[in-house]
């Protein structure tokens, strides 16, 4: 069974590009638009990995990173922050809520995608993925 990333991502162009590059790759890809909906849905969804957007509408992406973090049903999911917030201070803030990477945008997909990859099997290294 693929993989699913949880695209979490208000900005209509960026979710077309990276649902394309993740999907080319056999990813199954789910989108929500905003932090309450991605916190609603991410049980529901039992994503992989989650690629995570700062500036979204609602909770912003800094929020549900910590939120998803201190739970014990969602800690071990790797979250990926893709953001246009480019300060080092946005980027030591994203991994002090729990972020596993932190990618500016603009991003180039291809090394997106390979960064999924690489998170995806060091989970399955650690054992950290749960049976289907």
């Amino acid at each position: 069974m693929a993989n699913k990333i949880f695209i979490v991502e208000d900005d209509l162009p960026t979710v077309e590009l990276l649902k394309f590059a993740l999907q080319s790759e056999g990813f199954d890809v789910a989108v929500v638009h905003d932090g309450i909906t991605a916190l609603r849905s991410v049980e529901k969804e039992k994503p992989d990995l989650i690629l995570l957007d700062v500036m979204i509408p609602g909770v912003d992406g800094f929020e549900v990173c910590q939120l998803l973090k201190h739970n014990i049903k969602f800690m071990k999911i790797p979250i990926i922050m893709v953001t246009a917030k480019v300060r080092k201070e946005d980027r030591m803030l994203g991994f002090e809520k729990g972020a596993d990477d932190y990618i500016s945008k603009p991003f180039d997909p291809i090394e997106l995608v390979s960064r999924v990859k690489k998170l995806l099997s060091e989970k399955d290294l650690k054992g950290d993925s749960e049976p289907k």
